[in-house]
Parts: C-alpha cells; structure tokens; sequence
C-alpha cells in the first residue's frame, strides 16, 4: 500500500508533500492491520473529496467515511477509508501553508513528535524539519484537575449501580464505560508516575500490557462483565476497588489528598443498595 500512494503522490500535480504519521512511523511494532496516517500538502483538496472514485486505485472499497481535522487552527477534510484486504488508510488533506509552519516551527505537535516519515517531497520544502522524540513528556496533573477526575469516576459508578438494581443492563454499559473513561486516565497516571514522569503513554490504553504492572494487568481482567446481572455486581465491585487502590497511590505520589472518604462512602451506598429493595 505504501508504494501505491507514494506513487500515486508522485503523480498527481497537485499534490506537493506527503508525510505519514501514526504507528507506521513510529517506533513501536505493527501489523497488517495498523493504519495509514497519511497527510496530503496540496492546494486543490476538492479534486479529492468531492468524489470517491479516485480511491479505487488503492483497492476496492469497503467503506470511506467523511471526517475533518483541525491543524494549526483551521479545519481541513479528510477521508478515513478501510480497503477491501482490512488496510485502513486516513487521508488528511492540507495546505501547503501548513507544511510551511510545520516545516519552520522550531517545535513539533504531538503527533509529529511521535515519529513521522517525509514520503515525499516535491518542493523540498521539509529539509528543516525538527526531528522526532518518538515519545512525550509525561504531564502531571494539577490537584483539582486529579480531584475531577475522582469525583467523576463515582459520580459515574453511582449510575452503574443504580441502572444495575433496575436491571436496566444496557444502561448499565453504558455507564459502566463512562466509568472506565475515568479509570483509564487515573491508569495513565499510575503508570507514569510508577516511571516518574519520564515520559507519556500511549492514548485509549493502546497497549496497556506493557505500560501497566503485572498486577493491575491481571485485576483488569475482572471488571469487564457479561451482559448479565451477577456478573455486572461482581465488576463494579472489581471496578470500584481497584480505582480506590490505584487513586491512593497516585495522590500519594503526587502528595495530593487521597479522597478515601469519598471512595469508602460510595463503596458503601453500592454495597447498600445491591442488599436493599429497589
């Protein structure tokens, strides 16, 4: 696939640059299946996103859907497109004034700082380009915004348990997955302050085996629930604990208040109310 489009750049008039971000320029393994980032620098974006044709030269398509991007500020289009063999390709149509401010910035975004490969180059205008870090800087959080997160996460797990009781099980995932949002990031931050603060990890737990401890690894695997009341009462539980566990080591890291007294009040009332009659 990369040489079609690298092929398929060289052709095109009015395309002057592309440079792929993502996995694939990267330094982590990937697959077959690992997408195509692929920013397209050209001034006549239409002759692209006014038709779907164009993209048969590529493959048979399964299905393109059309999204947008914001760089530097403004919105561009772009079209998110999975080929009939399962390759995925993200085209990302920009113009050549912001090839230009990337090329001349002295610092990278973070997409860029994660590892890009220049695939093509017409005008030579990438020869400054700032080179990659192939990770970020972890960022801690300020107190009030870790706090936010706690109380969201409960916030959340109420609803849980509430739906739950009602037997409402779809409504259950539902918040369950807003729940898991929230534990995600107190996750994020566990991990790297345990590094202390090196460096960022990857987003959505894109590989969360090999960031995570071997002991969280495993009580992850509790939390997730059949479509099934019993099974549902067991991962809030499994949920709920291991928030609290994994928030008082972060805030005692950070040398932030725990919050234990909000965990142990709301372990509590799910504890109440899975006993008690609707």
């Amino acid at each position: 696939m990369l040489e079609k489009l690298v092929e398929w750049g060289k052709q095109e008039d009015a395309v002057r640059a592309l440079i792929l971000l993502g996995s694939r320029a990267g330094q982590q393994t990937v697959d077959a299946f690992s997408d195509y980032d692929l920013s397209v620098f050209c001034d006549a974006d239409a002759s692209y996103t006014g038709s779907e044709s164009w993209l048969t030269q590529f493959g048979n398509v399964l299905v393109c859907v059309k999204e947008k991007v914001v760089c530097k500020g403004k919105t561009y289009p772009s079209r998110l497109v999975i080929f009939e063999e399962g390759v995925k390709v993200d085209f990302s149509f920009l113009s050549i004034d912001v090839l230009d401010e990337i090329t001349q910035n002295s610092s990278l975004s973070d997409d860029y700082l994660l590892g890009y490969k220049i695939l093509l180059d017409k005008d030579h205008r990438t020869s400054g380009m700032v080179p990659p870090q192939y990770e970020l800087e972890a960022i801690k959080p300020s107190e009030q915004e870790f706090h936010e997160v706690v109380k969201e996460f409960w916030f959340e797990i109420y609803h849980v348990g509430v739906y739950l009781k009602r037997g409402d099980l779809w409504s259950v995932k539902f918040r369950s997955w807003a729940a898991h949002s929230f534990l995600l990031r107190m996750l994020e931050w566990h991990a790297q302050a345990e590094n202390d603060w090196h460096s960022s990890v990857p987003p959505i737990g894109k590989r969360m085996y090999s960031w995570v401890n071997e002991e969280l690894w495993n009580d992850l695997h509790g939390i997730f629930a059949h479509f099934d009341a019993d099974d549902s009462w067991k991962a809030i539980f499994n949920t709920m604990e291991l928030f609290r566990r994994i928030t008082v080591e972060t805030a005692q890291s950070l040398r932030f208040n725990t919050m234990e007294d909000l965990s142990g009040n709301m372990i509590s009332f799910i504890n109440t109310l899975k006993s008690s009659p609707l």
